[in-house]
């Protein structure tokens, strides 16, 4: 990635117990690679879990914890992303 402010846009659609969640890019963005996109977004988790420490809420280590739990939990499901794809004219 080069130098250049990135935006990754996240819409999230909950329909009949289901999520959708759909990433994408403003148009007059470079394209981001899956990889990027994904450090990105993982840099974004990181900053939310720890600024979890300076509420009183949760501890950063707590919510670090349900969220590798939540990834696990996808992960071991084959239903999860089962219908997941990447359009190639976007990454």
């Amino acid at each position: 990635m080069s130098d250049y402010n990135y935006r990754v846009i996240v819409d999230v659609e909950s329909s009949e117990g289901r999520s959708n969640i759909s990433i994408g890019y403003p148009k007059n963005q470079p394209l981001l690679s899956v990889k990027d996109t994904s450090h990105i977004l993982a840099g974004a988790i990181s900053l939310l879990i720890k600024t979890a420490s300076k509420g009183d809420k949760y501890k950063d280590y707590e919510l670090i914890q349900e969220v590798i739990n939540h990834l696990n939990s996808e992960f071991v499901d084959t239903d999860s992303f089962s219908d997941a794809y990447v359009n190639p004219k976007i990454v």
